[in-house]
């Protein structure tokens, strides 16, 4: 049902306190809102970290002076020797001491391994200790967020999750009930995976290892109606909400309050209640939320601006990757015809394998059309078959190199235009690249735009929107998927979220943005910009022009002293008849208009001022800036110093090249 805006409240300060003032407030009465939730129970393998005793620590810096045997040790320690036993058996396990023969006695030695970890003066590292546990959760339908479900539940003071059954028993008993019902959900389709949910139920110092089960379950089959619950939300008269965990996302708190008020606006002239049998309900749009800021380290922020830093980058993610390395290149270029390279870096990923027999390598791709000049006219059909036919002879070729259980070559399309990178640097650590570069398409001659973040949490944040994109189809998807799922569930605990403001001041602020946030993007660099703006998009389309050039010309209209400058390469054929209206209104506005024709800037940024920048895999000026495809492009918000200055530079200077 729509909402009458002319009476509903706006409600502004969720976010602060998740109520506001009761004064003429349209709710009359209690209202029970409900939301639909999955309800799912599974048992995981774990490990956890336990420290070891301080007794411990004084065994082994005693074996750290010398070996001893196990009468010295009982005499040192004034200890019973089945309790000494007990104490060094553990050691033993960890290989930190070994059982040598001397002088006709037994003696107790470190390992190398032993000598390593008695270096630290105060503690012994961590042991691990494996385990199970099972744990009950629940993921909300209009926000896909998932939420612990602990036995103490109730106890909380959360209302008890509801069947259909127990809804029919809350009609007859509390009358003032409506639902939430998510119009554009679709059963089965989720932006969950299991790394989103490792996140929520792993976040301490428990690590999962994997379901008890070989395989972990098929999202698809958690996300059916036969696990529908609902969660009850209570919306007093003065605007409370109660009944639910604090933790519900905030647009979710929005979409309760506005369903109570709905209620009542819907129900005004029907005396007290709506009758048992006619059930209420108040239809919403399924809600993305933004993704998390992070503080990262200004030197482990950089941007990578050009062909040759592109290539010289890519080349070293190759050869320094200590045990993993994901590519996501929106397009595969299989001809060395249009010299895309593939052939040289085929070659470094094997000689990579070879040469690090624990390493892995996956490669995805996300569309069929080439983003090759003069290519557009190809089949659509005809070249995804040309690539599956090709992918398929690579398979082939890698099998024969024995390698296929290492490179795994994704046969089945991301649908993403996203590009990045993933992999764990030798030096660098956790790190993820991402941007305008088609790894195995670009041939590294055309003037790119990326960043390369060497932050654990910044790589469990691509990690965890790649497993989305995956979709769990195919086994060898599914396999991926799950240890993807693992890997970023340990990254995420690596995120500092306890900063103060003074040292977040002294970092570079780093948020993903998705296609439902980019033109919120835009409208913030027009809010926030003072002197200067530019934007570059490598192609100019009818469908994505019109609101952009509009944002900038209203811009330039506020702020008449602000410079902006637009760069592309590309004019597609739906522009054709409207360049004049295009040229016309850049000129009208002194917006600064630059075709950079040979080589092409495939980059896609914004950038204001000296210090922010937004670089994304999306063409600003030839895609509708939608919020259905949420993954479909990626982009990041940087802000640190002197970031802006270092693209206008690069993109001025590749422009003067011309």
């Amino acid at each position: 049902m729509n909402m009458k805006k002319s009476k509903t409240k706006l409600y502004k300060s969720v976010k602060q306190s998740h109520s506001i003032e009761p004064l003429a407030s349209p709710i009359k009465s209690v209202v029970y809102v409900l939301i639909p939730v999955y309800k799912a129970k599974y048992t995981f393998n774990t490990e956890r970290n336990t420290s070891w005793g301080a007794i411990d620590k004084i065994f082994m810096d005693s074996l750290a002076q010398s070996s001893q045997t196990i009468e010295e040790l009982v005499a040192a320690s004034n200890l019973p020797r089945s309790l000494v036993l007990e104490i060094i058996i553990p050691f033993i396990r960890e290989g930190w001491i070994h059982i040598k023969t001397e002088s006709n006695s037994v003696r107790f030695a470190l390992t190398e391994r032993g000598k390593l970890v008695t270096q630290n003066p105060l503690h012994l590292p961590p042991k691990i200790v494996p385990g199970q546990i099972t744990k009950h959760f629940l993921i909300l339908q209009p926000t896909n967020q998932c939420l612990l479900h602990p036995k103490e539940w109730e106890k909380k003071g959360y209302n008890k999750i509801l069947t259909e059954k127990g809804i029919n028993q809350l009609n007859r008993n509390a009358h003032n009930v409506t639902r939430l019902r998510v119009i554009d959900y679709k059963e089965g389709k989720s932006n969950i995976s299991w790394a989103d949910i490792y996140r929520t139920l792993f976040s301490g110092d428990e690590n999962v290892l994997g379901h008890k089960s070989s395989n972990a379950p098929l999202i698809s089959d958690m996300l059916s109606m036969r696990n529908i619950r609902y969660m009850v939300a209570i919306v007093s008269p003065d605007e409370q909400i109660t009944g639910i965990p604090d933790l519900v996302r905030d647009s979710l708190k929005d979409e309760i309050l506005k369903a109570a008020i709905q209620y009542h606006e819907d129900t005004q002239g029907l005396g007290a209640f709506i009758p048992a049998l006619a059930q209420h309900s108040t239809d919403i749009q399924f809600r993305v939320d933004n993704y998390p800021e992070l503080y990262i380290e200004p030197n482990r922020v950089q941007l990578i601006l050009g062909a040759e830093e592109h290539k010289s980058l890519f080349f070293d993610a190759i050869e320094q990757t200590q045990s993993w390395l994901i590519i996501h290149s929106t397009f595969i270029n299989f001809s060395d015809n249009h010299n895309s390279g593939l052939s040289e870096i085929k070659e470094r990923i094997y000689s990579l394998l070879w040469s690090k027999p624990y390493a892995r390598v996956d490669i995805f791709w996300g569309m069929t059309a080439t983003d090759d000049p003069g290519e557009d006219t190809i089949n659509r059909q005809e070249q995804s078959q040309a690539a599956v036919t090709a992918f398929k002879s690579w398979k082939k070729e890698v099998e024969s190199k024995g390698l296929s259980n290492r490179l795994i070559l994704h046969i089945e399309s991301t649908n993403s235009h996203a590009k990045f990178l993933i992999y764990d640097h030798v030096q660098l650590g956790p790190t993820v690249t991402i941007g305008s570069c088609n790894w195995l398409s670009t041939g590294f001659h055309r003037h790119e735009t990326s960043v390369c973040i060497a932050n654990p949490a910044a790589c469990a944040e691509v990690l965890t929107i790649l497993t989305r994109l995956m979709g769990q189809k195919i086994n060898t998807t599914l396999e991926s998927n799950q240890a993807m799922s693992l890997w970023a569930s340990k990254l995420f605990k690596y995120d500092n979220k306890n900063l103060s403001d003074e040292e977040k001041m002294a970092r570079t602020r780093v948020r993903f943005v998705d296609p439902s946030q980019h033109y919120n993007a835009l409208i913030l660099a027009r809010e926030d910009v003072q002197y200067r703006l530019a934007l570059c998009s490598h192609r100019v389309a009818k469908v994505g022009t019109l609101t952009i050039l509009d944002t900038l010309v209203a811009l330039k209209k506020t702020k008449p002293a602000v410079e902006i400058s637009i760069y592309y390469s590309k004019r597609e054929e739906d522009l054709k008849g409207l360049e004049d209206q295009f040229d016309g209104k850049c000129r009208d506005a002194k917006i600064t208009l630059s075709r950079l024709k040979t080589p092409h800037a495939h980059s896609k940024f914004v950038c204001w001022d000296d210090d922010h920048v937004m670089i994304t895999s999306q063409n600003w000026l030839s895609v509708q800036l939608s919020p259905t495809t949420r993954e479909r492009e990626f982009g990041v918000l940087l802000d640190g110093k002197n970031l802006a200055t270092q693209l206008f530079n690069s993109i001025e200077s590749f422009a003067d090249g011309k």
